[in-house]
């Protein structure tokens, strides 16, 4: 029994036939040469060509039908073994070349006596499919091809090699001069041609060195070129070739696509004398958009185009325009639009490629080379000879500061934004270009502007021939032909920036950007200028600005004033009118103000009122009591502190004399109307504690205001003298003196002490700072009190020194000293007006009253008496014990109380007032009396004496040691040390 066992041996498409086996006789020997027939009529199926041949298409066939790769023919050595791969005049040149996938082959070209000068020497290498590979892959290692003179012109007189691929057209490039570098060249076509073309030698090239070349090739499967395709399952789109074209290729939709552009042959040498050109079109694009297209690599090693001859890079970086002339190899980027076109940039050299982007939808690429060169290419770890640069699509709106269509120029008027930001132009601009930023404001505005972001991105080194400065920064105030410099530097070094806004709104800002960084114009017209000397790609300024129209007044007068947001008003220019608050934020918080007051003066004729009119009131997260009054909703009026915002008014019924009218911190009963008393108002708008988010449109105000004629009030409402009474109806009378306040003025070196039946209302300022001078211990709230209200102020303060609950004929009283009485040395600085008080009854309306109608109809009783502290009268016999003042000696024993205990009216105190004669003749009748009663007493007693000795009574003997003893004075509780001495 016979066994076979056949076993196909596939070796780099070799099919080798093994029959193993007991094989006996003739019959054996005629299978195996069937088989061995099989065999090579297969091999000559794979590879389509040579079907006669016993070996590949990849090996020569010798005579003895052994095959030898062909790079082995010709080499100088008998690889067959009957020379017939070494025939006389046998050269490497005009031979087709075949290989297999996975191996490698070496020509070694020399000159030799069957090869000299001149000659041309032609080979072709051609990946015939399968396993004979899709791509060529030729290593040029060492080149003597005469000398290498230019990049341009006649640069290879003495010979010189070119290579071309199948189906292109003829380009002319040539390398020459002598290398040992390591060049690789990677085929797009599937055939390669490269030719020697050497001339016959001149006289003076005699002793040179002889032509050679060695060259080492390889075949390769177009599915593992991951390089230049990327892998299956990421495929790069390397766009559609031109017909008729060497390398040109049109791109469309990369916003879909992986897309790359590659210069020719990537990644290896590109060809000489080529010019390629890239478009690429974004098509599609979404509604309110605007499409701007780009390329870059941001991998080093991708670029490398070259730009010297030197045959070690060290410094492998962009060079631009001049710096690339010496070999002449660039890539030149342009922008489309319409039918022209704008050079964005033109760069050789390599390394990271910063993204270079169009303006619009089109981009075009120009890559082209010098028509001569040498094999010397610097190799650098990891880097490609030629480019690959990745290519983007990015949407923008329309209408934005992100791009510009031709000219870079943006105009900003604050009558389409008072505030806002923009950053740089998205897109590349060309060298020498500038970036215009016109800001318009209105007459009465400045213009606040602060960069948060400024950072410079330098690519590409100084360039013996470049600019020293590559971006400059120009801000002026006005037009930019003929305005003030306000900053004009070189790139960012020198120009204020607010780093800290980086970080966003609410996060770690504890004060806003002050003067050192950020600009503020004195005019409504400024112009910033970005100028790009070098291409904006390599030498770009990344910025962010914020800008805000400012309200400053009239042509911005008001920055000039002391107080910029105080006004007066007089009737005779405006009888009407309307006032709001400011809205200059230079004045808030985000300017760096915690607090801000203004000062509005009305003045009118003297008879005429101020008509107001509250309309809106705003204060962002300030504590304010809600009452129901809107004209007091502040309650009783104190120091703001803390957060908050105020609006006060206050007439001047006297000189000097302030009196509050209303004061408002919510807005929550508006509007509400206040008619004056007099021709003068002040309104007082005030806010405090402001952070640096705070601008005008957190603290706000609006009021109208009138003024009217009304009857003028003749009575005369000023009172003085030692003390007195002030009758105050609750509901007084309709009138032109209803609701009128009193003035209450001492004389020289004395204060005034003011008695009110009722309660003290919580929150009266005396009572906080000066509790002690207040008899009243009880105090209530300012919603329980159901009567009028009667405040005590102190002219010119705008804070009631107290605010009393009036109970007519109640047992409690309230009693206010003028400012200063309890502080030493107050004569010194507190004149006779400051000493003054103020009394203003403010009468509820009867639906808010909680009193009977028989009560509102009753009036109160204010007493007032001139006093002096203690400080000031050292000795004082009329003194009020309870208040520790001293009052007038007049006053004791007037049938009036003066003092709040009654203390002057006492029974004591006035026996010690009474006159001195009227005290020595009530002395003279006792002491009469005393003698008389005396005498008759001796007379009785002796009398009586002499009956009982005429009568034999016996005398009591007293025993002796017994002694009665005489009877104590009675213990009396108090003794009362009285001082007669008056200063009267």
């Amino acid at each position: 029994m016979k066994v076979w066992r056949c076993v196909m041996v596939r070796r780099v498409g070799r099919v080798v036939v093994a029959a193993v086996g007991e094989v006996a006789g003739a019959a054996g020997v005629a299978i195996l040469l069937v088989v061995v027939v099989a065999a090579v009529v297969m091999v000559g199926a794979a590879g389509n060509v040579a079907t006669h041949s016993p070996c590949p298409v990849s090996e020569f066939t010798c005579d003895n039908l052994r095959c030898v790769p062909k790079d082995r023919v010709c080499n100088g050595r008998d690889d067959c073994g009957d020379s017939s791969d070494e025939k006389p005049n046998c050269t490497p040149c005009n031979v087709t070349y075949y290989g297999e996938v996975g191996r490698s082959y070496e020509i070694d070209l020399n000159e030799t006596e069957t090869l000299q000068p001149p000659f041309i020497c032609h080979m072709t290498f051609v990946a015939a499919g399968d396993i004979f590979g899709d791509l060529v892959q030729l290593v040029f290692r060492d080149l003597v091809l005469g000398s290498f003179r230019s990049h341009h012109v006649c640069g290879c007189p003495q010979g010189k090699m070119s290579v071309n691929e199948a189906h292109r057209p003829h380009i002319g490039g040539f390398w020459c001069g002598g290398s040992s570098d390591h060049n690789v060249y990677y085929s797009e076509t599937s055939t390669v041609s490269v030719t020697l073309e050497v001339p016959a030698p001149e006289q003076d090239t005699i002793g040179e060195k002889k032509v050679r070349l060695r060259l080492m090739y390889k075949f390769l499967l177009g599915a593992e070129s991951i390089v230049r395709y990327g892998p299956w399952n990421s495929a790069k789109y390397l766009g559609v070739a031109r017909p008729g074209t060497v390398c040109d290729r049109i791109f469309d939709s990369c916003d879909r696509r992986k897309c790359r552009v590659q210069s020719p042959n990537y990644p290896g040498l590109y060809p000489r004398n080529v010019t390629c050109q890239y478009i690429i079109r974004q098509a599609t694009v979404p509604h309110g958009r605007h499409a701007l297209v780009s390329v870059g690599q941001p991998q080093r090693g991708r670029v490398h185009i070259k730009h010297t001859d030197a045959a070690c890079d060290g410094n492998l970086h962009l060079w631009l325009n001049g710096d690339c002339d010496v070999v002449g190899d660039t890539l030149s980027v342009y922008e489309i639009q319409g039918d022209s076109r704008r050079l964005l940039m033109r760069f050789c050299g390599g390394g990271k490629v910063p993204r270079i982007t169009a303006s619009g939808a089109e981009l075009l690429l120009v890559f082209q080379t010098s028509p001569f060169d040498n094999l010397h290419f610097d190799y650098s770890e990891g880097t490609h000879p030629g480019f690959e640069l990745d290519v983007g699509v990015a949407f923008v709106p329309k209408n934005s500061f992100l791009y510009a269509d031709q000219l870079c120029e943006f105009v900003i008027s604050s009558f389409e934004a008072a505030h806002g930001h923009f950053e740089n132009v998205a897109h590349s601009l060309p060298r020498d270009s500038k970036c215009v930023y016109e800001f318009r404001g209105r007459p009465d505005e400045v213009i606040w502007l602060y960069f948060t972001r400024l950072k410079s991105t330098y690519t590409q080194p100084l360039s013996r021939d470049g600019p020293h400065c590559r971006t400059r920064v120009v801000l002026v105030e006005g037009a930019e032909s003929d305005g003030e410099m306000l900053e004009n530097t070189c790139g960012p070094l020198g120009v204020r920036v607010c780093h800290r806004e980086q970080l966003g709104p609410g996060r770690n800002r504890t004060r806003p950007c002050g003067p050192q960084e950020s600009y503020l114009t004195s005019v409504s017209h400024a112009t910033l200028t970005i100028h790009y000397l070098l291409p904006s790609t390599v030498a770009d300024l990344e910025f962010r600005l914020h800008y805000e129209f400012v309200y400053a007044g009239p042509r911005a007068a008001a920055l000039n004033r002391p107080e910029p947001c105080d006004r007066s008003i007089n009737s005779e220019r405006s009888k009407k009118g309307l006032l709001a608050s400011p809205a200059n934020n230079l004045l808030y918080g985000k300017f760096g103000a915690t607090r801000l007051k203004c000062r509005y003066t009305l003045q009118g004729k003297a008879n005429e009122a101020v008509r107001i009119t509250f309309i809106y009131f705003y204060a962002h997260n300030s504590s304010c009591p809600r009452r129901e009054t809107p004209l007091q909703a502040c309650g009783r009026p104190k120091a703001l502190e803390g957060r908050g915002a105020r609006l006060e008014v206050s007439e001047w019924p006297w000189p000097g004399v302030e009196l509050p009218q209303a004061c408002i911190c919510h807005g929550i009963y508006l509007p509400a109307t206040l008619l004056s008393y007099s021709a003068s108002l002040t309104i007082t708008f005030t806010v405090v504690g402001m952070d640096v988010f705070d601008d005008f449109s957190h603290f706000s105000f609006e009021l109208e205001y009138e003024f009217v004629e009304i009857e003028a009030c003749e009575e005369d409402r000023i009172v003085r003298g030692e003390a007195g009474t002030l009758s105050l109806a609750l509901r007084p009378p309709p009138g032109p003196c209803r609701g009128h306040p009193w003035l209450l003025q001492p004389t020289a070196n004395r204060f005034l002490l003011v008695s009110v039946p009722g309660k003290v209302i919580r929150g009266g300022l005396q009572v906080a700072a000066h509790g002690h001078l207040v008899a009243a211990d009880d105090s209530i709230a300012p919603t329980e009190c159901q009567s009028s209200e009667l405040h005590v102020y102190q002219p010119g303060n705008p804070r009631p020194l107290s605010a009393v609950c009036v109970s007519p004929g109640a047992a409690e009283t309230v009693h206010v000293f003028s400012e200063g009485f309890n502080e030493p040395l107050s004569l010194d600085y507190l004149g006779e007006a400051a000493r003054s008080l103020v009394v203003v009854l403010l009468s509820r309306p009867a639906y808010l009253s909680g009193q009977s109608q028989q009560q509102q109809h009753k009036a109160v009783d204010v007493r007032w008496v001139e006093a002096a502290p203690r400080w000031l009268a050292t000795r004082c016999a009329t003194e009020c014990p309870a208040v520790h003042a001293c009052i007038s000696a007049s006053l004791f024993c007037d049938g009036t109380w003066h003092c709040p205990s009654g203390a002057d009216e006492a029974v004591v105190t006035c026996l010690m007032a009474l006159s001195p004669w009227l005290w020595l003749t009530f002395g003279l009748a006792v002491g009469c009396i005393s003698v008389l009663s005396g005498w008759w007493g001796w007379t009785l007693w002796k009398t009586r004496h002499e009956r009982n000795g005429a009568s034999g009574c016996s005398e009591e003997v007293l025993t002796p040691g017994h002694h009665e003893s005489p009877p104590e004075p009675p213990e009396y509780p108090d003794c009362i040390d009285v001082d007669f001495e008056t200063t009267v």
